[in-house]
């Protein structure tokens, strides 16, 4: 298909090669020469098959506390995951939602420092440590409570919505032959968007950034639009 002159092919990419010219992209149906790459794969959620959590996802389970939170407000939700991810979406909720319950498999709170102090003063984040979810539960149309085993004892507590941040990563396991600075799998860039390796440029959810919210991840495709346009003038 052709969109302003724009040849749009589907497939899967396998790898990423640098070569003297630029780069060599392999998918699985094919492999095309170019001179820049941007690379916008998003976040995978490998999830832990919680029950429940695939039936009420749009009913209650969600992925984007900023995108979502405010449809919760005055009521209790809980948040499932013990990473930067999971304990900054915890704080942004305890701003908007009556509680937040927050399960972590852990016996500790894993996070930065700034953050973790941030949550153990914030009056209405109950934590529960050493805690697994075990099912969401709901109805026809909504989520109204989740089950919880800490410590081999099971709960269930009343809320209205559920964010699991169990599993989540980035998608950029395809890079793995370029070796670009990474932090957890998260794609280290400058204010061109570009990547530690020359004319790979990144955007969205796979760069290493605090907010992800559909208006960010526009924002880096501008800025890393341009800049790829830029690199290959330069480079001709």
């Amino acid at each position: 298909m052709d969109l302003l002159d724009i040849k749009v092919t589907q497939g899967k990419v396998q790898t990423i090669l640098k070569n003297p010219d630029g780069f060599e992209v392999v998918s699985d149906i094919d492999q095309y020469q170019t001179k820049a790459v941007i690379v916008a794969t998003g976040l995978v959620n490998k999830g832990e098959n919680i029950p429940g959590e695939k039936e009420f996802q749009g009913k209650g389970v969600s992925y984007c506390a900023t995108c979502d939170g405010n449809f919760f407000k005055g009521m209790d939700v809980a948040v499932y995951g013990n990473n930067d991810v999971a304990l900054e979406e915890t704080l942004y909720l305890s701003g908007v939602v009556s509680r937040v319950k927050l399960v972590v498999n852990s016996d500790e709170l894993k996070g930065e420092k700034e953050t973790v102090d941030a949550i153990k003063k914030t009056e209405n984040i109950d934590v529960y440590l050493n805690s697994v979810v075990k099912e969401i539960k709901g109805n026809d149309w909504y989520v109204t409570s989740v089950v919880i085993d800490t410590n081999g004892e099971e709960q269930e507590i009343e809320v209205a919505g559920v964010f699991p941040y169990v599993g989540n990563k980035s998608s950029s396991q395809f890079l793995s032959q370029l070796h670009p600075e990474n932090q957890a799998g998260y794609l280290m860039v400058n204010e061109k968007m570009e990547s530690s390796v020359a004319g790979l440029f990144v955007a969205g959810d796979v760069v290493n950034k605090r907010l992800r919210q559909l208006v960010t991840a526009a924002n880096d495709g501008a800025i890393a639009a341009q800049n790829a346009l830029d690199y290959i003038k330069k480079n001709k």
